[in-house]
């Protein structure tokens, strides 16, 4: 075990209402003089890549600073971005270049309707010109795709489409509901997520770019993830660690039982042990859950978030349906 990643929340702040998204909006910004303490403490614990989310991390002020601090320490990065802004962000990539490690977009469909009924008119046509850029660059870039009821027959297609885009790869994951009315009419049934995840398992053997799933995705593995082995942490915008950067500030939950520490009044080194104990504590729970034949925990994320009361909702009835279908 050990440290090996941070996942940092520059801001909460998104230009999109994408209406799966687990996380709360907001207009929160990550003070920089945190990012700074917290990259140069979390090197001594072993740190050595960053992965850095939002929100929309092309809607944070001080972008430019963040990723040169990164490189000037040491650190490789990842960004994870929806691709509205990448022509602005571009030459903060160049700049950096020796410490770039991967660009993920996050892509819904391989249409351009399908990808813009999630997430607005013009979405698609920004993902592709993202894409040109890094092509002409020659910047390593995958993309993220969340599967649902929607897109589920999409999988193929959107593979396909990603290895003749020029990606290095694209990563399937399971969607995480934030209400009863989008569980019953977007989530996919356990069957339907063992026939995704088979899916990939076949894309990835017949490809010639990477195809994987996500921590999402079904396994009775004892330490199932980064952040239950402690190899990586998340600190969210407004500086506090919490398990998993997929808990934190989560939509329409009750509570922050993930949260074990906040860096603006306690130290790096005490909040990653805090941190530590508590993925000590989940991984024993699920083991126990998994040796009980509980179906739900051989799904990791839905194990954390149903553990850590994230989905109280769940025992609600849903309302009338106002969604608009594909």
């Amino acid at each position: 075990m050990g440290l090996k990643k941070l996942v940092i929340e520059l801001t909460d702040l998104c230009n999109l209402e994408c209406e799966y998204c687990f996380q709360k909006s907001g207009i929160s910004h990550l003070e920089f003089s945190l990012i700074q303490r917290l990259l140069k403490d979390a090197q001594q614990w072993g740190a050595s890549k960053i992965t850095f989310t939002g929100g929309e991390i092309a809607l944070y002020p001080q972008l430019e600073q963040a990723l040169g601090l990164a490189e000037v320490l040491g650190y490789r990065y990842a960004i994870v971005t929806n691709g509205w802004h990448f022509e602005r962000i571009l030459p903060f990539l160049n700049d950096t270049l020796p410490a770039l490690n991967h660009i993920f977009f996050s892509l819904d469909s391989s249409s351009e309707k399908g990808h813009d009924i999630v997430r607005g008119r013009g979405s698609y046509a920004r993902i592709a010109n993202a894409v040109e850029l890094c092509r002409s660059h020659n910047l390593p870039f995958s993309f993220l795709v969340v599967v649902n009821k929607r897109n589920l027959a999409e999988m193929e297609v959107l593979a396909t489409l990603a290895a003749h885009m020029g990606a290095r790869g694209i990563v399937f994951g399971h969607m995480l509901p934030t209400s009863k009315l989008l569980e019953e009419q977007l989530s996919l049934s356990y069957g339907d997520r063992r026939i995704a995840e088979a899916e990939a398992q076949r894309l990835a053997a017949v490809l010639d770019i990477s195809v994987s799933f996500s921590a999402s995705a079904s396994n009775n593995a004892p330490i199932c993830c980064e952040p239950l082995a402690g190899k990586t942490v998340s600190v969210d915008c407004r500086g506090r660690i919490s398990l998993c950067c997929q808990l934190a500030d989560y939509r329409g939950a009750a509570t922050e039982n993930d949260i074990v520490g906040d860096l603006n009044v306690t130290g790096f080194g005490q909040a990653y042990a805090n941190f530590l104990a508590l993925a000590v504590k989940q991984r024993t729970r699920r083991s126990h859950a998994l040796s009980r034949g509980d179906v739900s925990a051989t799904y990791p994320c839905d194990f954390c978030l149903t553990t850590l009361d994230k989905t109280a909702w769940r025992d609600q009835s849903a309302p009338i349906s106002t969604m608009v279908e594909a």
